[in-house]
């Protein structure tokens, strides 16, 4: 082994430390003009609706959420940008978005789009408290701020190593969800459906009509006393019922 060289791998001018933050404190940053999103190697913000309600979905549901990572300037601290985001920036940049009703949340199911300011009170400050691991650069030399050059290096070790999910793998992994959806309503199961708590749909024509215009449905499937309501069941759940009725396996409660 070349010990010299592995001393030359592990030798670093910068460090990593671990915490964690809430999105609160990043809305506040950036409306204090307090933080960079925009150094000159980040990406533009490419992320688009797919990407938006995944993260936002997580962001509702209570998921896990990744990392930030930032670096302090020191020398800055006291004027504008002084917190730099070296990863993350899609997301935040989502997150700001969102909070500031620009973008809504889609419901999976009903097509519905809610923005922040149509959420409760006590849910929007839940999500505001929501946490997520903060990774900060420090520099070993107390004197300097991370360097420029040390940012590009972090920038590109998170995001270009390891090799990027195919196209083919997603499809690989959807297939996968669809298939463990069609096993949430057995065969021959009873199924009570009302719009909104209300009466009881009666027919494939009426639940086909409620489908088509986006309503919020309540389903309970008596065979396995699962419930699903607009919040806990997703578009998947959704199609594969209607496959199920249409292949006559599935019948409504009168």
């Amino acid at each position: 082994m070349n010990e010299m060289e592995l001393n030359a791998l592990t030798e670093s001018e910068t460090y990593v430390t671990s915490s964690k933050s809430t999105i609160a404190h990043f809305l506040n940053l950036n409306a204090d003009g307090q933080l960079n999103l925009n150094p000159d190697y980040q990406r533009p913000y490419v992320y688009t609706e797919p990407e938006q309600q995944a993260l936002l979905l997580a962001l509702i549901k209570g998921l896990p959420l990744d990392h930030i990572s930032i670096v302090i300037n020191q020398a800055e601290i006291m004027n504008e940008n002084y917190c730099i985001v070296v990863d993350g920036k899609q997301r935040l940049t989502t997150f700001f978005l969102f909070f500031s009703n620009k973008i809504p949340l889609i419901m999976p199911v009903s097509g519905e789009h809610v923005y922040f300011s149509d959420l409760p009170k006590i849910f929007q400050k839940k999500l505001k408290l929501t946490t997520f691991p903060v990774n900060e650069l420090h520099s070993t030399s107390e004197s300097k701020s991370v360097s420029y050059i040390d940012q590009v290096r972090y920038f590109y070790s998170v995001n270009f190593a390891g090799v990027p999910q195919s196209p083919e793998h997603k499809e690989k992994i959807l297939d996968i969800l669809n298939k463990h959806n069609e096993k949430t309503l057995p065969e021959s199961s009873t199924l009570s459906v009302a719009p909104d708590g209300k009466v009881p749909v009666q027919d494939l024509t009426e639940f086909t009509q409620l489908i088509s215009d986006n309503k919020p449905l309540l389903l309970q499937c008596k065979h396995h006393s699962g419930v699903y309501d607009k919040f806990d069941y997703d578009s998947y759940v959704m199609r594969d019922i209607k496959k199920f009725i249409a292949s006559k396996q599935v019948f409504f409660e009168a």
